[in-house]
């Protein structure tokens, strides 16, 4: 209800200013027009008079111009069409200039004689330069009203995404803290010597995720040391016979890219291909980087039992896929498959297409 009326109040607002800048335009040009034909040497009531009566052929021609060709044709690029109803509108009018006075005049202004004393031609050229004058004024207008309602709407649309982000963001958080806090408990039970060092690591990292959320962008030095720091704490849960992969090869570190986009990758591969497996365990990583174009592939072995059945889900990889749509529109593409017992995840964006 508070939008309707909001917005009601603006067409009235906007729907006023309209009407008085279209009665100060037509009583400027009838003030105009009665000062360039004043037959004295002062403006006389037979000078408004005449300029009255030769406006009604404008302002009708004027009204039928805006309302109805230019809506029906020009804007619709129909311009043949427009080019022809538009002369047909100027004779339309021309010709009721000189019934007007031929004709109209006596009747209007009783009392008054009137005489036409301008060509065809001639009353075809003011109309026309009305014609003309006021659909470039309108024309002008719309351009500058659309242009204002499609900033505000990019502007409304950009701040409902921020925002959207911004909730995304927040959800990694108790995420990568809950996929954690079982390694520090298992230690804890253990009564582990190393347990102070991981909880030092453990912060360390969680204070980059807490901290680096909140920014639009971060070096692609950061991400990597991420995953670097990730993989080391995540060896303390690993059996010996575990084996992670940890690939990279990349052109230029300093390269800037959103925050947090191999995280959700690097817990995902770790959950399905370390963790709960029984059998053969191991997971590779790699990262590759040339110029604007970023690739990330995660791949982990299908254990039998489970072959067809790993999920391709999760809370971390469905934020990271409302992320990648919202961060790199168009611009990225994140394909999950499984091929010859492997499960694949492999993402590639182009740095450039980032839309923050």
């Amino acid at each position: 209800m508070e939008v309707s009326h909001s917005n009601s109040i603006k067409g009235r607002s906007h729907n006023g200013r309209s009407a008085f800048f279209s009665l100060s335009f037509w009583a400027l040009s009838i003030y105009l027009f009665a000062k360039v034909f004043q037959l004295g040497e002062s403006l006389d009531k037979i000078d408004w008079y005449f300029s009255i009566l030769f406006h009604i052929s404008i302002v009708l021609t004027v009204y039928l111009n805006l309302r109805w060709l230019i809506p029906r044709h020009l804007q619709k690029r129909q311009f043949l069409a427009y080019a022809f109803t538009f002369i047909a509108v100027l004779g339309f009018g021309t010709f009721l200039n000189q019934l007007t006075f031929a004709y109209l005049a006596d009747w209007i202004f009783p009392g008054y004689y009137f005489i036409a004393y301008l060509e065809f031609w001639e009353i075809a050229l003011y109309i026309g330069f009305y014609l003309i004058i006021t659909g470039l004024i309108k024309l002008s207008n719309d351009w500058f009203i659309a242009e204002n309602e499609r900033q505000r709407a990019e502007k409304r649309e950009k701040e409902r995404l921020d925002e959207e982000l911004r909730a995304l963001k927040g959800q990694i958080n108790p995420h990568f803290l809950f996929n954690n806090l079982n390694l520090l408990y298992s230690l804890s039970m253990r009564k582990a010597d190393e347990l102070p060092e991981l909880i030092v690591q453990l912060s360390d990292l969680l204070r980059y995720v807490l901290y680096q959320s909140n920014t639009d962008k971060v070096k692609l030095a950061q991400e990597v040391k991420l995953v670097s720091d990730y993989i080391a704490l995540s060896r303390k849960r690993m059996s010996e016979k575990a084996d992670v992969k940890w690939q990279i090869d990349i052109e230029d570190e300093e390269r800037m890219l959103p925050p947090l986009l191999f995280l959700p990758i690097v817990e995902n591969g770790f959950k399905h291909g370390i963790f709960n497996r029984r059998d053969e365990a191991q997971l590779t990583l790699t990262l590759t980087q040339r110029g604007n174009s970023l690739k990330f592939v995660a791949e982990n072995p299908i254990a039998e039992s489970r072959e067809g059945k790993q999920e391709e889900g999760g809370v971390g990889l469905d934020n990271l896929h409302r992320r990648l749509e919202r961060l790199f529109p168009g611009g990225h593409q994140l394909r999950i498959r499984e091929e010859k017992g492997y499960f694949r995840l492999e993402l590639q964006i182009d740095l450039d297409q980032c839309a923050v």
